[in-house]
């Protein structure tokens, strides 16, 4: 069946039904600390990646939190979290980020970041 699927898709043709979606990436200066304070260097590269994904439109697994605000979810180093909202629908804003122990702290602080950054 997932081959009947596959040839169906590639006799299809979706020029000018696809659309790529491009993000500029901004951080707040919390995020950047909380960032800088990751020692482990692989997690850092894994973390870098999934964010030249979002760049390009692939947010992966993530999560509505509340109106405009959202959470990367990763599922290695304790669970990492960024929390995220995005502006004008093409800027990403980087607001914090955390782990799944200290996610309520981390959710009420971006939640502050996010409203003292509304423009």
């Amino acid at each position: 069946m997932f081959f009947q699927f596959c040839r169906l898709v590639d006799r299809l043709s979706f020029v000018g039904y696809i659309s790529i979606v491009k993000y500029e990436l901004h951080s707040t200066a919390t995020f950047s600390r909380w960032f800088g304070k990751i020692k482990d260097v692989a997690v850092k590269q894994r973390i870098l990646a999934r964010l030249a994904r979002v760049e390009n439109g692939s947010f992966g697994d993530c999560k509505q939190l509340s109106g405009n605000l959202f959470e990367l979810r990763f599922f290695f180093a304790g669970g990492l979290r960024i929390y995220y909202t995005i502006r004008e629908e093409k800027i990403v804003l980087l607001l914090a980020g955390g782990g799944k122990t200290t996610q309520h702290k981390d959710i009420a602080t971006a939640e502050k970041l996010m409203r003292e950054t509304e423009v």
